[in-house]
């Protein structure tokens, strides 16, 4: 992290969310003019009772992106509800412990065509050569769910968005 700072690509960091909202608010508000972004890295052993506000004010009217890292897609918790309701981008990696996650996902999504999103996963997250080296020359992909309302309708399902990637970008359009 302190290569980022060091070399401009970052402003702050800190290594664990404030106790409060307003503290946190008083950290990113010098940099709600220019846009903001905030990483909760292992979300879950981070959660804050104030962390749904922050999905629902800083992203809509504080020019903020927040990136909640979880190994999780579901909690029983309604806190953690709330922010993935207001999450405009859900990204799964490959999961083969509880893959019925990922249907309940996927029901959410398509009610009507769940399977359409199921396959796309699969898809997206197969075993894929690396442009970068590593042990093996390979890793596992990713599949983006998009929920911005923003966000053209074609880009919905997609994976590979990043220029490095050996693989086209992939978008997966439904058939009808």
């Amino acid at each position: 992290m302190q290569e980022l700072l060091q070399e401009g690509l970052i402003h702050k960091a800190v290594n664990n969310l404030p106790p409060t909202y307003e503290a946190l608010e008083k950290i990113v508000e010098p940099f709600f003019n220019d846009g903001a972004i905030v990483v909760v890295d292992d979300g879950l052993s981070q959660m804050q009772k104030y962390l749904p506000q922050v999905f629902e004010e800083f992203t809509s009217k504080r020019n903020t992106t927040i990136i909640f890292v979880s190994q999780s897609v579901f909690l029983d918790s309604s806190d953690f509800r709330r922010m993935s309701d207001n999450s405009h981008y859900i990204i799964c990696t490959l999961n083969k412990r509880n893959p019925g996650k990922i249907k309940t996902l996927a029901l959410q999504a398509k009610p009507c065509n769940h399977k359409f999103v199921i396959n796309a996963y699969l898809d997206a997250t197969k075993k894929k050569t690396l442009s970068t080296p590593h042990p093996n020359n390979y890793g596992y992909g990713y599949f983006i769910l998009d929920f911005n309302l923003e966000s053209p309708g074609i880009l919905e399902y997609r994976t590979n968005i990043f220029p490095n990637e050996l693989e086209p970008v992939t978008v997966y359009v439904e058939r009808m």
